[in-house]
């Protein structure tokens, strides 16, 4: 049988592969299998409108359109303003994201890298834990 985890489509966005393929490897483990990877800001904000991801975790530091901007976009577009947010981080290290309570403005979610399945599963329970049953 099927669990809700395996069903939702969570976008991950970043510009360093490395950080896609492990963030996707942990996803997995936490039992997400519809992950939809992007390498750039925009092409994240383009396939979260064909998608429409019930989650988008997105780095915060990418050239062209960052993460602020990914919000943003998805924020004002009516197909996808009402998708949560996860940033990732590694910019912020881990004392400043426990500082944070792993949340930035308006709720969003932060997980600093390097990743742990732990972290990134309370962020992700935070953020749809009515839809994943949690």
């Amino acid at each position: 049988m099927e669990s809700k985890k395996e069903t939702l489509k969570i976008l991950i966005i970043d510009d360093a592969e490395i950080d896609l393929d492990i963030l996707e490897s942990i996803l997995n483990q936490l039992g997400f299998q519809n992950i939809i990877r992007a390498s750039s800001g925009e092409e994240g904000v383009q396939l979260a409108e064909k998608h429409r991801p019930d989650l988008v975790m997105s780095d915060i530091m990418m050239p062209g359109i960052d993460g602020g901007e990914v919000r943003q976009r998805l924020k004002e577009n009516p197909t996808t303003e009402g998708i949560p947010v996860i940033f990732t981080s590694s910019i912020i290290t881990k004392k400043e994201e426990k500082e944070l309570g792993g949340l930035l403005r308006s709720g969003d979610q932060l997980v600093a890298k390097p990743y742990s399945s732990s972290e990134i599963s309370k962020a992700i329970d935070f953020a749809l834990g009515p839809t994943i049953g949690v």
